[in-house]
């Protein structure tokens, strides 16, 4: 029983592991079947826009704005702005005041850009016009206005205006459609239902490439289309299109560490097409508003797009008019924030108590003080469990005896085995209690340590120069097979620490214990670290940190249990010996 109960824990930790592993390059188990309207997948190519007619728009007069792209900066943006189309070519973000990179949230393959606009459904052709444009600042105000007039096919003159709003401090960006007709006549812009359609960027940054569905270059870069409708949150993992047709609060895509969320005007939209194709083994994911047909001559629209971190504290302001400068509230985009479990905000609590009130700055070491934090929660179960094991080991022989004595009636045998904890008072499950504890803070942690912001960019010591990634001490280009698959052309140094510990670990607790001579669990123990080695090869530096750091913590934990129950165990045989020796002499007597 006592090999089964170690046996069961054992292979509990290989399958969560295994869990993790799945969990980690597939992710299959965010897919969604919800549908919300029309859902579909289609193939892995850009649509035609030959299959749709739609009526002919014409700008009036040639171009003659001045085309060059201009930047617009606030503390938290640097916005490249393009006349051609009116539209947005780069959104820069400089991730922290220690990182050496800016990332640019919108990938594109260098023509396509945010916020193009077109006549017509999603289908149709971008505007590519020259507009006019200004620049108003006021205070952390910044308001960019293009304008360009066209018209209809009915030679009906109308204006086209698309006003940007942003502010200090915030990753929101406010968009204003206006169509005002220079006559009395309203224009007529499509034969299609729609009116225009205000595609929402090309893909959220920072670049990556990914050559099929099956083979991503590393599984943080993933993408998924997210909808926020009656207060419930769903993800799109692998659909190439999600056709919307009802009312949703807000549309956006994700990241690991950033979101880009689209909130239409109420009631004008005709559909939300989200989107992805392939070009050139870059793949692209892209949302589309549909502007319900008007019947005025003057219409205004106002779109909001939230385009940043998937920090909580950046995406709630927008839940009280009063946090932001819009003022907008009851939007609810911290529903697409990161780490959402009670358990994962609580350790992130924890963290930032670490940061911001002991002013630990280095979030290496902030992680470090948390894994010791987690082991001292865990201390009293592991004793427990240590307790425990040593009784069941020192039971062994009678246990044995128990199980030779009824081999041939296995019923008979669980019976006495029963009889015989009770009467010892030992519980052989309790040993499962401290794996299972471990589980189900692990997961959330594993969560929160690969999606944190605060990680993103970070350095820790030496080589290690960005939590958020895989560590590499050299790297080359040349491609090797089934290498180069595995270890993404660099040589790292934590995922060998991290089995170097981990066998070292696994390998002082069998000390003393009937496991050192099983030839099953000997496999196991030198078979896992190989298992893992090429399994968690590429994850992030912070997670092997808390991983190498609990193995560390769990060696030494175990080196002060047998030093201390060694020691007990010379003092009682010294007391023991002390006592034989009084009883001769007193017989001497």
């Amino acid at each position: 029983m006592f090999n089964f109960i170690k046996n069961f824990i054992f292979f509990l930790f290989l399958g969560t592991v295994s869990f993790l592993i799945i969990f980690w390059f597939n992710r299959s188990f965010e897919n969604q079947n919800n549908t919300v309207g029309e859902n579909k997948s289609v193939s892995d190519t850009r649509p035609e826009n030959a299959e749709f007619n739609n009526v002919p728009v014409l700008p009036i007069g040639e171009d003659t704005a001045n085309a060059k792209e201009f930047s617009v900066k606030t503390d938290v943006y640097d916005i490249v702005f393009s006349p051609v189309g009116g539209t947005v070519s780069h959104i820069f973000v400089k991730p922290n005041e220690k990182s050496q990179e800016v990332i640019d949230l919108i990938h594109g393959n260098g023509t396509e850009k945010a916020f193009d606009l077109k006549f017509g459904n999603y289908r149709g052709n971008d505007i590519v016009s020259v507009f006019d444009y200004t620049v108003e600042q006021k205070e952390n105000e910044t308001s960019v206005i293009f304008t360009r007039d066209f018209t209809d096919k009915n030679n009906v003159p109308f204006t086209l205006n698309k006003k940007y709003r942003i502010f200090d401090g915030e990753f929101m960006i406010e968009l204003t459609v206006e169509i005002l007709s220079q006559e009395t006549k309203i224009p007529f812009l499509s034969n299609e239902q729609p009116s225009y359609t205000l595609e929402f960027l090309p893909q959220i940054g920072p670049a990556f490439v990914e050559t099929s569905k099956k083979n991503k270059s590393g599984s943080a870069n993933y993408r998924d289309f997210i909808i926020y409708k009656d207060e419930k949150l769903k993800k799109y993992s692998d659909y190439e299109r999600v056709l919307i047709t009802t009312r949703v609060d807000w549309v956006g895509i994700e990241s690991r560490y950033f979101a880009a969320i689209g909130v239409e005007p109420k009631l004008t939209t005709h559909r939300i097409v989200m989107d992805k194709y392939s070009d050139n083994g870059y793949v692209f994911n892209e949302i589309f508003f549909e502007r319900k047909p008007f019947n005025e001559i003057e219409i205004t629209d106002t779109y909001r797009f939230y385009v940043g971190p998937r920090v909580k504290h950046f995406l709630s302001i927008y839940n009280s008019e009063n946090d932001n400068a819009f003022g907008y509230s009851g939007m609810s985009l911290d529903k697409a924030g990161a780490g959402r479990g009670i358990i994962s905000v609580a350790l992130k609590g924890v963290m930032n108590f670490f940061h911001n009130i002991l002013h630990i700055h280095n979030w290496g070491w902030v992680i470090v003080l948390l894994t010791i934090f987690i082991k001292l929660i865990l201390v009293p179960f592991s004793m427990s469990q240590m307790k425990s094991s040593a009784a069941m080991q020192k039971l062994q022989p009678k246990i044995k005896e128990i199980q030779d004595k009824y081999k041939n009636n296995p019923q008979k045998m669980q019976a006495e085995m029963a009889n015989f904890y009770r009467e010892n008072k030992i519980n052989p499950m309790k040993g499962c209690l401290p794996m299972i504890l471990q589980m189900l803070i692990l997961i959330p942690l594993f969560n929160l340590l690969r999606s944190d912001y605060d990680l993103f960019q970070e350095p820790f010591i030496w080589w290690i120069t960005d939590l958020s990634s895989p560590d590499s001490v050299f790297t080359w280009e040349r491609n090797i097979p089934l290498i180069t698959s595995f270890s993404q052309n660099s040589i790292r140094i934590l995922p060998i620490l991290f089995i170097v510990t981990q066998l070292l670990s696994m390998k002082i607790m069998q000390i003393g214990t009937e496991q050192a001579a099983n030839k099953q669990m000997k496999i196991m123990m030198y078979l896992l670290p190989i298992i893992f080695f090429f399994t968690l090869y590429n994850m992030p530096s912070g997670l092997f940190v808390y991983w190498i750091v609990m193995n560390i913590l769990s060696v030494i934990q175990q080196l002060i249990y047998n030093a201390v129950k060694k020691n007990n165990k010379n003092k009682n045989s010294s007391s023991g010996e002390k006592k034989i020796a009084g009883k001769k002499k007193v017989f001497a007597k």
